[in-house]
């Protein structure tokens, strides 16, 4: 990653830009948006793409709203023609909100204008990572829309399938076409560590597996898909693509609240029921620090909380959100014999459970024969 030297509210410097995989002239508006740091070790954002016109934009608010985080972007030259033009712009949080961002992930949406009095409309949208973050660890397999979720609760019959290797996540979009026919499209991209971006390509007019006709299938209805892992078993995923508009494309986007489900009718106790390992002090994995456990008895508290345990005392006590009680737990913690606290898990998944003891050490657990 370049380190942006200069530390003013915003810079414009075209002519240094490493660009994106656009040419001028080109109708995308494909906008790369990135977290790099300055010289000091601050955090800095910045946006780089194709204008449509030579009157390069300059940042006219930065707004930041928890995680939100919106930029607004103008030129201010009127009657401006011309070929479109490579731009890079980049700002310091501290100068344009008058604080820092802490560490996590950011949903960074780019309204742009060009023209002093024209609208702004969306141009872009990312999720850019900022400071350390402790990583998650999604699950492979099948990832629906989340019952009692924040957003994509009407998505009916859509799916998401998420295959990981080590750092390469590979994924395919299962939905409808705007007609209502079956669609899926595929791509793989890099986890980041709470976070990645795939773009999605479909493919229509191939052959059908028992059709004797042999048709070559065309790509169709290139996605983004933004996906933001909240846990091993929970994400929000954002799916974008362009549409057109005036003078350069114009972003839109939807978003999914997105969990991994067994394939059980319920998340119930008994969905974590069987042999797990111990992992104690993150990837220090020796034979000190790794333990058995078999969760053989269920107890169902209530709606929101079940308990499990094992023959020699371990105690796995879960808690669950009362709007997505079909959805894997939003904590656990676990218990010796003796009633210490062994770790508390903030991310849970149906194989694999991450946390931490008092001590701020890395504990996991994980399933001894995943499903």
């Amino acid at each position: 990653m370049v380190a942006l030297l200069a530390l003013g509210p915003a810079f414009v410097c075209p002519s240094q830009a490493v660009l994106p995989s656009l040419t001028a002239g080109s109708a995308s508006p494909e906008i790369v948006v990135e977290a790099t740091s300055n010289e000091l070790g601050a955090s800095v954002v910045r946006l780089r793409g194709i204008w449509p016109t030579p009157c390069l934009p300059l940042i006219e608010r930065v707004t930041l709203n928890g995680h939100d985080l919106r930029v607004d972007i103008r030129s201010n030259q009127s009657l401006c023609s011309g070929p479109s033009m490579p731009f890079d712009l980049a700002f310091d949080p501290l100068s344009q909100l008058g604080h820092g961002l802490d560490p996590g992930v950011y949903r960074v949406t780019l309204l742009a204008a060009n023209g002093p009095l024209a609208p702004l409309q969306a141009r872009g949208f990312a999720l850019v990572e900022i400071g350390k973050l402790s990583p998650v660890r999604p699950e492979s397999g099948f990832w629906w829309p989340e019952t009692g979720g924040v957003a994509g609760t009407d998505a009916r019959g859509t799916g998401l399938s998420i295959e990981v290797q080590g750092e390469s996540i590979a994924a395919a979009l299962l939905t409808y076409s705007a007609e209502g026919a079956a669609s899926w499209s595929f791509g793989t991209g890099t986890l980041r560590e709470r976070s990645v971006e795939i773009d999605l390509i479909g493919m229509r007019d191939g052959s059908a597996l028992l059709d004797s006709v042999d048709r070559t299938p065309r790509p169709v209805d290139v996605l983004t898909l933004q996906l933001e892992f909240l846990g091993n078993a929970r994400a929000t995923a954002w799916i974008g693509r362009q549409i057109p508009g005036p003078n350069q494309s114009l972003q839109q986007l939807r978003s999914l609240s997105l969990v991994r489900l067994p394939l059980s009718a319920s998340t119930e106790a008994g969905s974590w029921r069987g042999d797990w390992l111990l992992l104690r002090n993150g990837l220090n994995r020796s034979v000190d620090s790794t333990r058995r456990i078999t969760f053989s008895q269920t107890v169902q508290m209530d709606d929101e909380h079940f308990r499990l345990t094992s023959g020699d005392g371990f105690v796995l006590q879960c808690r669950r959100h009362f709007r997505a009680l079909q959805s894997p737990p939003e904590q656990c913690s676990l218990n010796d014999a003796s009633g210490a606290l062994v770790a508390r898990f903030d991310s849970v998944g149906l194989n694999r459970l991450d946390g931490s003891n008092d001590e701020g050490q890395r504990v996991e657990l994980l399933r001894a024969d995943p499903h």
